[in-house]
């Protein structure tokens, strides 16, 4: 998740259920596997955060801006992994290096820039265009945008809206997932 600024429980219905870290999910051996990186702050970046600490083995990765409003990373975020920027262009490029899959909670202005910028990667194909994309709070995404009326103008396909997932159900966002990846690294084994 991206989201910098913290959504306020009363503005946004799904952040009590969706920021439960205790998600059976979040101990299996596949999240063993990966690294979960975050803005590092609260809210669903916490919650990410904490259940990728309670895995056996799991890595915790925090990439922080320096804002005079921000009061730190999480405690959460695994201390050797913690990362704090000055310039938002810097953790982007942080992040987007070595990402192979995006997660993104509703958020503001930084969460949307963050996600158009790695959309525009895909597109372009600076980044890998299999790269799965989960947009998490499926009434927030497909409210703020309609995604459709884009492809629809030709500004993108929609192909690019069909990979798109949006979701409220953190089994399906690990499902998605953890299936476009092992399919990825199948047809790199080929």
């Amino acid at each position: 998740s991206f989201s910098k600024s913290p959504v306020p429980p009363r503005r946004y219905k799904y952040l009590p259920h969706h920021t439960d870290s205790n998600h059976p999910d979040a101990r299996s051996s596949k999240a063993a596997d990966l690294f979960v990186c975050t803005g590092g702050g609260p809210g669903f970046m916490e919650a990410a955060n904490r259940g990728a600490s309670q895995v056996p083995g799991g890595r915790s990765i925090g990439m922080g801006i320096s804002l005079p409003f921000e009061t730190g990373l999480n405690p959460y975020v695994t201390p050797e992994l913690a990362f704090e920027y000055h310039y938002f262009f810097t953790r982007k490029f942080g992040m987007a290096y070595y990402m192979q899959a995006l997660v993104a909670a509703p958020g503001g202005f930084g969460t949307m820039d963050e996600l158009f910028e790695l959309m525009t990667l895909k597109q372009t194909g600076k980044m890998n265009r299999n790269m799965p994309i989960v947009l998490f709070g499926k009434s927030y995404w497909q409210t703020i945008l309609n995604w459709n009326a884009i492809a629809e103008f030709g500004t993108i396909s929609q192909k690019e809206v069909d990979d798109l997932l949006f979701t409220d159900s953190v089994d399906e966002a690990f499902d998605f997932i953890t299936s476009r990846l092992e399919e990825l690294q199948r047809t790199i084994a080929k």
